[in-house]
């Protein structure tokens, strides 16, 4: 009876891991296993395809040496690679690195990592690798719209500082023209008082200096 209970406990776990296994090699992502010597132990479909190895090439090797990592115009050592980084004892790491295949492919990729374990026996790296290209055109796109509003704002601060000198040049062309007409008018001996022209000219004042 318990012989059985196990065989079908072994059962069950193998078709929970096949699931598993399934799911995960359905992913975009590249995702991999590997011992506290950094060798793989597991990886989906797609690290196959990262390093452009057979599955069977690919377990067992140095994960360093399957996926060599560049930042800026420099190769990153053994102990500057996420991998090695982990295994000095970093928990995580995280970060935008560029692959570099012997066979000139490359590639921006977004690397993930995490150690688990606590000692020789159960320590494990599990690492995911996904594009950042994407993330890196969404980005540009986004500088690329700033700029474009900012351009348009400049545009608009010059187009309103335009308007401002010709309205502020009207109001003085109408000023005078109101003044010139009142001194006509007066020196004409019109009946027209002072006083009101006075007015008149406050008023026009008022209702154009809101505008400018």
């Amino acid at each position: 009876m318990q012989a059985r209970q196990h065989e079908a406990l072994i059962l069950a776990l193998r078709n929970t891991l096949g699931r598993m296994e399934a799911a995960l090699s359905g992913l975009d992502e590249a995702i991999v296993w590997a011992n506290s010597a950094g060798e793989v132990q597991w990886c989906n479909s797609a690290f196959d395809r990262l390093v452009n190895r057979d599955h069977l090439r690919v377990l067992g090797a140095s994960l360093v040496d399957l996926v060599p990592l560049w930042r800026g115009n420099q190769p990153l050592s053994a102990r500057e690679h996420p991998v090695g980084i982990l295994l000095e004892g970093s928990g995580r790491v995280a970060g935008d690195y560029e692959l570099r295949r012997a066979d000139g492919f490359r590639a921006l990729l977004d690397v993930r990592g995490k150690s688990v374990g606590f000692t020789l026996e159960d320590f494990a790296l599990v690492m995911v690798f996904a594009p950042a290209t994407a993330r890196h055109e969404t980005v540009a796109t986004q500088r690329d719209e700033i700029t474009r509003l900012e351009a348009a704002n400049r545009e608009l601060a010059e187009r309103s500082a335009a308007a401002h000198l010709v309205l502020s040049t009207l109001r003085y062309d109408l000023r005078g023209a109101i003044e010139d007409e009142r001194k006509y008018l007066l020196g004409a001996g019109s009946s027209v008082s002072k006083d009101r022209f006075d007015r008149f000219i406050r008023k026009v004042g008022e209702l154009l200096d809101p505008v400018v």
